[in-house]
């Protein structure tokens, strides 16, 4: 009974860590997705008595990364880079516990500053081109319809930009304070000695420290 209970255990945390990592993962997808996120101002004309024009504006949206295989492709590549090097740096087993003794130390510890913006430069990269092209785009909606479009359809187009920015900026807000919390604690990890270390975490509860699903 002791066998199978440790064996379900097991089973678990390897559940639980699979679990964890496509949470990461399709949190940092679904965060550059709407970092790419912009309104696009639409036209719809109707006529009434066969001569009179009525033209109609509203706001849709699109993305600046399309659903298409080669960039969805590189998407998922740089992801993978990031989820990657915060293994190499969380100073624990994939699955299990590291304890080390004097005699040897984790073989998965490596220095915190190594290599780290070859691993992480690339998303962060993405997410901050996206974000700063679709609010340029938002900008460029709010003067043409300051300047082209007539007072009477100002008002409920306004509206709705001004929800498309409090939703650019809430995405901002959550990007900035997971990348400087993520410093921090790959910071907190650098500074733990590597001989007589001990850590019951695996790689997936490491994960919830930076991510906090």
């Amino acid at each position: 009974m002791p066998d199978q209970e440790e064996n379900n255990w097991s089973v678990l945390r390897i559940g639980m860590t699979m679990l964890r990592i496509f949470l990461a993962w399709s949190y940092l997808w679904v965060l550059a997705g709407a970092a790419a996120v912009f309104p696009v101002l639409h036209r719809e004309k109707s006529k009434w008595l066969f001569w009179i024009t009525n033209s109609e504006y509203s706001l849709t949206y699109a993305s600046l990364l399309p659903f298409d295989g080669f960039t969805q492709g590189y998407v998922v590549i740089v992801m993978i880079q990031m989820i990657t090097r915060l293994y190499h740096c969380s100073r624990c087993h994939f699955f299990g516990a590291v304890d080390n003794d004097h005699e040897h130390g984790n073989r998965n510890v490596e220095p915190f500053d190594k290599c780290l913006l070859v691993y992480f430069g690339p998303y962060m990269l993405l997410f901050a081109i996206s974000w700063c092209a679709s609010a340029f785009y938002i900008y460029e909606i709010v003067l043409q319809i300051h300047y082209n479009l007539p007072v009477s359809n100002r008002t409920v187009l306004y509206c709705e930009l001004a929800v498309a920015i409090i939703f650019k900026a809430l995405i901002l807000a959550n990007a900035v304070v997971r990348h400087l919390r993520g410093i921090i604690i790959l910071k907190l990890f650098n500074l733990e000695p590597e001989a007589n270390l001990h850590n019951e975490h695996n790689f997936g509860e490491h994960l919830n420290l930076f991510f906090q699903y």
